[in-house]
């Protein structure tokens, strides 16, 4: 009998630690599961970002070509003008 109260008490404080021991696996899994969602979304939005950026690109190079069309087409009409005013006066 009178190892049985500080075995009581023991096991109330065994029995303590295993509901903490509880109570932090369960944190852990929350914070797990919140990491993988994060990780999930920082994947989608790089996915997102990369195919913005290689549609930029795209334009970027669309754009210059425009640029480079025009100019091609500037000097066409300036080697015409040249043409008919030195050859056919």
């Amino acid at each position: 009998r009178d190892f049985d109260e500080p075995l009581s008490a023991l096991e109330g404080t065994v029995n303590n630690l295993q509901q903490v021991g509880t109570m932090i696996r369960n944190e852990v899994g929350l914070q797990n599961r919140m990491l993988d969602q994060t990780n999930d979304a920082t994947d989608r939005v790089t996915g997102r970002l990369g195919r913005a950026r290689t549609m930029l690109d795209r334009f970027g190079q669309a754009d210059r070509s425009k640029y480079l069309m025009c100019s091609v087409v500037a000097l066409l009409i300036a080697l015409i003008i040249v043409f008919v005013y030195v050859v056919l006066p």
